[in-house]
């Protein structure tokens, strides 16, 4: 089965980005609509980049003139375009969406399995294949494996997420995004995880390339986001190929340790690991500075019901700042400055109003719904922001009771 390239001759092929410039809209309203399936299916290469054409952009835009000029709603819509699919084109797409059936079996099957112990029989008697049309797909077990190796490169953090992550402007921001999505999915792909690394080592050395590239694609995005944040002076210079590759490991083992230990939840788990990237575990004479100063004050965190609880070294999102949004830009204040945090509004967003030590205030905007965290007399606390009603300093709320 020939794979399609952008070079092929027949209708030019474009990526999400091309079809987004030329079609005027956005890549996440492009991605609503093929789940709607107001659009048909993109081609895939073999690293599961999607492809598009021209019967892709015409459809785009008969969609647009009908929703915008015609006022018609997406439900009618796609009654009125489903029988305008080309018949050859509706063979092709079966075709590919059968193949990727068996990729995604493939997947599941490997990772629950391993690589040897799979056979092409097994997989296609799941996807109600006979074995000789396995073939027509693919040429090998081996191809098979390759395939779902640039697939996990891509399901690793899901495409549904990329777009939010990708406008977030913060470091630990898009890394809070991203460690939430890889581990939510990482179940799914554990053990082809531990295929690949078995091939890395294995003397099998098509595959021993494959793990080494597929490994450095799931790498990129850490490694990206660490040189971005050393420019912008968030960061200390560092090798960025090698940390941003034990990031990646280590939220790989966080994800095999919230499987056996049901006690914290993905967002807990992704606190701890975010205080553990931006802290390190040695103090620092810089840190033992601050902890020193962040250390001597206490707050009292009262949630939406009326519950008290006292809190040390208090962060919010692993952080000792609150950061949000006023107006149209962001705002970055020290927890150690603030008196107290007021939640005004927890839906659709967080709103908050922070009363500084000087007595100024601001109305701040949250984006998600960070975890406010801290030590407690009876052990480590943690709260969605979004569930508490007031956070107060110790020392403004003595000023308050001795005035």
């Amino acid at each position: 089965m020939t794979r399609p390239r952008l070079n092929d001759a027949g209708p030019a092929l474009m990526k999400m980005a091309q079809l987004s410039k030329q079609s005027g809209l956005k890549s996440s309203t492009i991605h609503h609509y093929l789940k709607l399936g107001l659009l048909q299916p993109p081609s895939k290469t073999g690293r599961t980049v999607s492809l598009y054409d021209e019967s892709h952009l015409k459809r785009l835009r008969q969609i647009h003139r009908l929703k915008e000029a015609k006022k018609v709603p997406l439900a009618e819509i796609k009654g009125l375009l489903k029988d305008e699919v080309n018949p050859v084109m509706q063979t092709s797409q079966r075709e590919e969406h059968k193949k990727q059936q068996i990729i995604d079996k493939a997947v599941e099957m490997f990772s629950q399995n391993g690589f040897v112990n799979t056979k092409i029989s097994d997989i296609a008697d799941a996807v109600g294949l006979g074995k000789a049309t396995f073939y027509f797909y693919f040429k090998s077990k081996e191809d098979l494996f390759m395939e779902c190796a640039d697939r996990l490169a891509m399901i690793i953090v899901p495409e549904a997420a990329w777009d939010d992550i990708r406008r977030e402007p913060d470091y630990m921001g898009r890394q809070r995004k991203r460690g939430i999505a890889f581990l939510e999915a990482f179940p799914n792909f554990s053990g082809i995880l531990n295929s690949l690394r078995i091939a890395l080592r294995g003397n099998d050395a098509k595959l021993a390339r494959k793990a080494r590239d597929t490994f450095r694609t799931i790498d990129r995005p850490a490694i990206k986001d660490l040189r971005r944040a050393v420019k912008d002076g968030m960061v200390r210079e560092m090798d960025e190929n090698l940390i941003g590759h034990l990031i990646v490991g280590a939220a790989e083992s966080l994800g095999y340790a919230l499987m056996m230990d049901s006690r914290y939840t993905i967002e807990e788990g992704v606190e701890l690991f975010l205080d553990f990237i931006g802290k390190g575990i040695l103090k620092s004479g810089s840190e033992d500075s601050r902890s020193s100063d962040m250390g001597t004050v206490q707050w009292d965190v009262v949630d939406s019901e009326g519950n008290h609880m006292a809190v040390e070294n208090m962060t919010i999102g692993g952080d000792t700042r609150i950061v949000g949004k006023i107006g149209g830009g962001d705002l970055w204040v020290q927890l150690r400055d603030i008196a107290s945090i007021a939640i005004l509004k927890s839906a659709p967003a967080i709103t908050t109003s922070v009363s500084m030590q000087n007595g100024d205030k601001v109305t701040l905007r949250i984006d998600g719904d960070p975890v406010l965290s801290g030590k407690s007399p009876y052990g480590q606390f943690f709260i969605h922001l979004g569930k508490v009603s007031r956070v107060t300093s110790a020392k403004a709320s003595a000023e308050l009771t001795n005035s």
